[in-house]
């Protein structure tokens, strides 16, 4: 099994991963989270396009699976890429923690992996793909005309699509011009020379049953009128915490938890919460919708616990 060291193993459950071995180790592709905080509560759900590594802005590390193994986060290149997000939302540089996390994990994945040292120059199958990649090179969008570092897939004459969303800006502007920086490091950087970051610190749930006062009142509902607590993918009202107000959706989850309800309080929107939610409205007799809204929010509060 092959685990960067030092990285905080955080496993995706393997019935919603492809489960195949990679079948060749190519590239070290660069993405942003679009996000803040990790990715894992994103990740560990049916359909979703994981990625191998995360790196905080700590410099952390997080590995969701083991190295020899796909993700799913670049598409027609994912058989042969390991993929490693970054937290941000896309509109600044990566962190020089980042930086030196990134350049660690290219170092590592070279020597164990054999990847090829040199920085990739477009998405196409064969050796100008391989090395140090990013995202964006296999997406398509009116991007910068080649040679600038900035060009898209289009741009440098076609290649393996990473993604199908036309546009999509990952990484941004300011990490894709940091990718000579983070190639430069790496010459000096090796499991034998590390960087270590502050590690990552997975609170498990608390033991035993949590004894809570039922019928308190209920703190204010945090979001702004007619939003609610749902999906990513629903409209601009539905915060799914992967944007904003992440810990304000983990509080309403841990007192779901803390009243017997089986719940990760990772402060992310997904199918658990949505279901939760949906068995709680059905038990209080509150309106079923899936979402979290003033009254399913209230009502975590201010309703009588009936589960053991």
């Amino acid at each position: 099994m092959a685990r960067f060291p030092g990285a905080t193993w955080r496993p995706i459950n393997t019935l919603y991963l492809p489960n195949k071995a990679l079948v060749v180790h190519n590239r070290m592709s660069v993405h942003i989270s679009a996000g803040n905080g990790s990715p894992w509560g994103f990740f560990d759900q049916p359909q979703r396009a994981s990625s191998q590594f995360f790196v905080y802005k700590t410099g952390a590390i997080e590995q969701f699976m083991d190295s020899e193994m796909q993700a799913e986060a670049d598409l027609e290149g994912s058989d042969a890429t390991h993929s490693v997000e970054n937290e941000g939302l896309g509109d600044g540089p990566l962190t020089p923690e980042q930086v030196q996390s990134n350049a660690r994990l290219f170092a590592w994945l070279r020597e164990m992996h054999g990847i090829a040292n040199q920085i990739a120059t477009d998405s196409k199958v064969g050796e100008s793909s391989h090395g140090l990649s990013w995202h964006r090179l296999g997406i398509d969008g009116n991007f910068p005309a080649a040679p600038s570092p900035l060009a898209g897939r289009t741009q440098r004459g076609g290649g393996m699509h990473y993604s199908t969303s036309r546009g999509k800006v990952c990484p941004g502007d300011a990490v894709v011009l940091q990718i000579p920086e983070i190639f430069t490091l790496s010459q000096s950087r090796s499991v034998d020379n590390p960087v270590t970051p502050p590690p990552v610190v997975v609170t498990p749930p608390p033991a035993g049953p949590v004894v809570i006062a039922p019928g308190v009142p209920a703190p204010p509902f945090p979001l702004p009128q007619s939003s609610y607590f749902g999906p990513k993918s629903g409209p601009t009202r539905s915060v799914s915490g992967f944007f904003s107000h992440r810990e304000d959706l983990r509080r309403w989850q841990q007192r779901m938890a803390d009243r017997g309800w089986a719940i990760d309080t990772d402060g992310l929107y997904g199918d658990q919460t949505g279901d939760v939610a949906k068995a709680f409205q059905r038990e209080k007799h509150l309106f079923v919708d899936r979402l979290i809204g003033p009254e399913t929010w209230g009502a975590a509060w201010t309703e009588p616990v009936t589960r053991a």
